[in-house]
């Protein structure tokens, strides 16, 4: 699913991951929490980057 640049889109990517998270579709969680982190300003940045690092741990 494809999320559109613009002011909330740093908490769009974030709730996308959550759900697709909890769903266990780990790869595309990933790739929607590293959007996350890529936009550093935004209240949501350090927990992406736990879920993130979890994920990354897990699938190595």
């Amino acid at each position: 699913m494809k999320v559109e640049n613009g002011r909330h889109s740093a908490d769009a990517h974030y709730y996308m991951a959550r759900c697709i998270h909890q769903e266990e579709n780990l790869e595309e969680a990933l790739s929607h929490y590293n959007s996350v982190i890529d936009k550093v300003n935004n209240n949501n940045y350090e927990n992406a980057l736990k879920y993130a690092g979890n994920i990354s741990y897990f699938l190595e």
